[in-house]
């Protein structure tokens, strides 16, 4: 036989009280996110500078998780366009710039657009000469094999 009793919750029984500081004030939450997200800065500048990690822009999501856990969602987007931007300027290079260098491949739409039209007039083109030049040099041969 069962028995039935009534479950009730347990009132001020939270486990972790700090973690609820979506009440926190404004101002106080997007300066813990910054600070968290210049800790990670820090962090990852000075294990890069010693150890060539790949995934090292992984450190930077750890502030966006405690920014958002414990402040919410506007904190932890702040922290995670400060990380961004902090990820371009210290870790990728050129450094210390938000610039990209031409030097790496990338190129503008245009100059990609004059190349691609340059590499086909080229590959067609030396195709087209090349057809020419076995028709006029090589006869045809036809080959037969004794039966």
């Amino acid at each position: 036989m069962t028995s039935q009793r009534e479950i009730r919750p347990l009132t001020g029984t939270d486990p972790i009280p700090a973690l609820d500081l979506f009440k926190a004030p404004l101002v106080l939450r997007y300066l813990a996110a910054f600070l968290m997200t210049a800790l990670a800065t820090v962090v990852a500048v000075a294990v890069d500078s010693n150890v060539t990690i790949p995934n090292l822009s992984l450190v930077f999501v750890i502030p966006v998780i405690i920014a958002a856990v414990t402040f919410g969602f506007g904190s932890s987007f702040f922290s995670a366009i400060l990380g961004a931007l902090a990820y371009n300027f210290f870790l990728t290079e050129p450094r210390y710039t938000l610039g990209q260098s031409r030097s790496n491949g990338t190129h503008t739409r245009s100059e990609q657009a004059q190349r691609e039209e340059r590499r086909r007039s080229f590959v067609c083109g030396s195709h087209h000469k090349v057809r020419q030049r076995h028709q006029i040099t090589k006869p045809l041969v036809i080959q037969t094999t004794p039966s």
